[in-house]
């Protein structure tokens, strides 16, 4: 369940704009829980915060990761 509460503290931060923040969290899920189930959603919510953020070359890369890894995932 460490995986998903991970996510999820990354999640809190998302839907309040914090996006450098939670794209620290998020980045945890990836690096520590590799295996969580929330790893598509991650990978989204990632590339968005990327981009808010201004780095547009590390959503891409997370946005190509996620086609890559979930072709079929609604992420």
């Amino acid at each position: 369940l460490a995986g998903s509460a991970q996510f999820y503290l990354g999640d809190c931060y998302f839907k309040q704009n914090e996006f450098k923040l939670a794209a620290t969290e998020f980045q945890k899920v990836l690096v520590t829980y590799d295996r969580s189930s929330h790893i598509s959603d991650t990978l989204s919510r990632l590339a968005i915060c990327e981009e808010k953020n201004g780095n547009n070359i590390e959503a891409s890369k997370h946005r190509q990761m996620l086609k890559g890894l979930f072709a079929h995932s609604p992420a």
